[in-house]
């Protein structure tokens, strides 16, 4: 998934769209854990960052992408029910910790 025009900016590749629809349903009523809480606001920000630096150059172009921290947490906590999902999860995790607070670096986390 790519923010706005030429950026490359990836978001982690376990959240893609559908994925996270499915997500959304099935755990509309599960309590989220503060890591995945945190992993979300992380990238929230920086997307929010990245997207008012870019609006002026997709204005028009209708290929603005609108980050859903919702969607994200319910994806997250999802994804650590099972052994599979919660080392992915924890990769991720790993990865925001190490970028800090640097955008491109944290967009870029696999």
């Amino acid at each position: 998934m790519r923010l706005g025009p030429g950026l490359g900016l990836r978001f982690g590749s376990f959240l893609t769209a559908g994925f996270l629809a499915a997500l959304t349903l099935s755990c509309a009523s599960e309590r989220s854990s503060p890591e995945c809480k945190d992993v979300c606001r992380k990238q929230a920000r920086c997307v929010d960052k990245t997207s008012e630096a870019t609006a002026a150059a997709a204005a028009g172009s209708g290929d603005q992408t609108k980050f859903d921290q919702s969607e994200c947490i319910a994806a997250c906590t999802s994804l650590q029910r099972d052994s599979e999902g919660a080392k992915l999860v924890e990769q991720h995790r790993a990865c925001y910790a190490r970028a800090e607070e640097d955008c491109a670096a944290l967009l870029a986390c696999p």
